[in-house]
Order: structure tokens, then sequence, then C-alpha cells
């Protein structure tokens, strides 16, 4: 290069012109405009087949960082770009079809573009892959989910994956894999293959069973506030696969979740329940007793209400079905308003109640998960 042209340049840098601007390098020594592209540019040694570079949008679609794969080659981190090589070579610079893959058996659909440069001394292949799915090709919600796990991993969050199992009165989710530094009181429990209800107490996990079952039916995403336990959010795909990823606890919360439960540890929880059917309150009482309650049966508002009045703080909430057009369930609602104290309705007809009145309602036949999720909201 001539002292003439060195000058220009360096006084195009000084007057900041934007055609010279746009290619110079950002903070950490990389293009901007390359950087940024909306989609995924790899630079790959000709000869050795080691990455020379990629832009951000590859490191998202591969679920990498950028320093574990700069100087190495895609297989020795378990990754490789698979496209039909004849294709290629007929058409050159025309896109090709072809898949990102990785050791587990994902893969992505992807066009691929490339072309053959020399850069200094070397050759080069400058590789640009498109999310096929964009121009009408289709991604299985298994590879999507699997590209989301490697990330949440390079990154260290706490994540567990886990499957929905079970028949559909027996609905489960087993845990599958799981990464990051997960809250100390599930930390040592989630191994592959345990149950939710392993890991959470049963009223939280039936929330999470509940709720993973309800997202999985169209996929989709939800944040889970749970009873004395750190939060989370939920990701759901049609085929059943859920992701449960802990965000950051600060440490005010962390503190108050700790201090309440200490305090309820050693509290016995005991539910009022009102059943005409001696069947019926068995079932029940077996539910309650699974998501940690002791269960005191009654067969009508009446005589239920003779017990309450004995002791009102004795009951943690009340629980009836049916019973719901019976004047002395109207004052036994009453007084429960009165006391704080919550109930759980399992009925399909209507009730009037006060604003005040904390009440949940579900459908006949009573169902753990639909119980234990009516529960969370009387009780808390």
């Amino acid at each position: 290069m001539s002292e003439t042209v060195r000058e220009l340049l360096a006084q195009l840098r000084i007057s900041g012109e934007p055609q010279l601007s746009a290619f110079l390098p950002d903070a950490e020594g990389q293009n901007v405009i390359l950087r940024n592209l909306p989609c995924a540019l790899i630079v790959l040694d000709s000869d050795e087949g080691i990455v020379l570079e990629l832009n951000d949008y590859a490191l998202d679609v591969l679920g990498v960082q950028r320093f574990t794969l700069i100087g190495k080659t895609l297989n020795s981190v378990g990754l490789a770009i698979d496209m039909n090589e004849e294709s290629a070579a007929a058409a050159p610079g025309k896109p090709t079809q072809g898949f990102i893959k990785d050791s587990g058996g994902v893969r992505i659909p992807v066009l691929v573009l490339q072309r053959r440069v020399r850069l200094s001394d070397r050759k080069a292949d400058i590789i640009l892959t498109i999310d096929s799915t964009l121009t009408g090709g289709s991604r299985t919600a298994e590879a999507s989910f699997d590209l989301f796990r490697r990330a949440l991993s390079e990154t260290r969050t706490a994540y567990i994956f886990a499957r929905i199992s079970g028949s559909a009165l027996e609905r489960d989710l087993l845990v599958v894999e799981s990464g990051g530094e997960l809250p100390p009181d599930i930390s040592d429990k989630s191994s592959s293959g345990a149950s939710i209800s392993d890991l959470f107490t049963p009223v939280n996990a039936a929330r999470i069973v509940e709720n993973a079952i309800i997202l999985s039916r169209n996929g989709g995403e939800k944040m889970l506030e749970l009873a004395k336990c750190s939060p989370l959010k939920m990701y759901a795909d049609p085929s059943g696969q859920i992701l449960m990823v802990f965000p950051p606890e600060d440490e005010e919360r962390k503190t108050i979740r700790t201090i309440s439960s200490q305090l309820s540890a050693g509290i016995r929880r005991t539910v009022l329940y009102i059943a005409s059917s001696a069947t019926a309150r068995n079932a029940g009482k077996e539910m309650l007793a699974m998501i940690g309650f002791h269960v005191t049966e009654m067969d009508s508002p009446s005589s239920a209400q003779i017990v309450f009045d004995e002791n009102p703080g004795r009951f943690h909430f009340v629980v009836c079905e049916g019973f719901t057009d019976d004047p002395d369930m109207l004052s036994f609602v009453q007084e429960l308003e009165h006391a704080g104290i919550g109930i759980v309705l399992v009925t399909d007809e209507e009730f009037d109640h006060d604003e005040s009145l904390k009440l949940a309602k579900i459908p006949p036949p009573l169902s753990i998960n639909l119980l234990a999720s009516a529960v969370s909201q009387v009780s808390s």
C-alpha cells in the first residue's frame, strides 16, 4: 500500500466518513456489519477445517460461545454442517439444502451458501446458513429445545429438562437432565428418571404437572410462582417436552422464602373436608394426604360448622363437594369469610359469594392436579 493511500485512509478515519466507519472493527475487534448479519456466517480454513471466524447469529444457532470454537474444527465440539457437496460444486454461490447437526442427533434444516476465497496465504470457505423454516421448511420442536438446552448449558443457567409421562389419570413429569446451579432444596434430587414429585412439595409438583399439561397442548411458556420455593419459567412443546428454567433470585426474596419455610415447618396443617358420600370423603382424604394435609371429615355443612366453631384456627382451609344449594352452607361460608379461611368447592353449579371470600371452584370428579392448584389459591 502506497503512502498516499495510507494518508487518505488516515484522513477518512479522522473525518468519520460513514463509508469507512461501517467497516471498522468494534471494541472486540470484530466487524460490526458481519457480526450482526441476520443469518449465520462461518469462515473455515479450507484445508484444516478449523473455524477462523463466526458471527453472533451463528453462535446462537450452534448454541456455543465464541471462545469454545475459534481455532477448532466443528467436529471437535460435536457439530457439523451437512450439505449436498455435488449440488454445491455444480452451482457455486447458489443455495444448497443442508443441515446443522450435533453429536446428539439434532438436525436443523438450513439453506447453505458457500464461496471459497483466499485470505493472506491460506484458502478459506465463507459459509452462510439460513434457517430453512423461514422459506417454507420445517423444524421439529425437539430440535429447537435441544438448541435451547445447549445454550443454557453454555451459560450455566439452572434448568431441568423433563418429559410428560403416565396415563391420563396419573400424569407425571420425569427428569431427563438438569444443569447449572439448581436451588439447594432440589439440587441433589434432580437425577435422570426422577419424578417431579421427588423434587418439589406435593402442592408445587401438582401445579407444575398441571401447567405442563396445559402448556403442552399448543406449546408455550409461563412464569410460575411456587409456594415457599424459587420461581421458575416453564417452556413446553406439543411433543411433551418441558423445560424449567430458574431465574436468579434476589437476596431479599430468598431470605423471606427461607424464613417462611422455617416458620411453617412445624405447623400441623388440617383440612375440613365435607362430602355426603363416604366414598368421596375417602378419595378426597387420600388426595389431600398426598399433598401434605391432615383431614377432618364431615358429611354436611351443618356438622362441619359445629366442629369449625369449636376451634376455627385449627383448620387451614375447607374443601366441600356439592351442597351449593344448602342453606347451612351459606351461613358456614359467611363464618369462613369472617375468619379469613379459604374454601375449595367441587361443583359445576354457580355459587354467589362475597369478593372477600377466598374461594376456588373446580369441576367434579375431583382430581389431584386440579385440587392442588385450587389449594394453592385458597391457602396463600
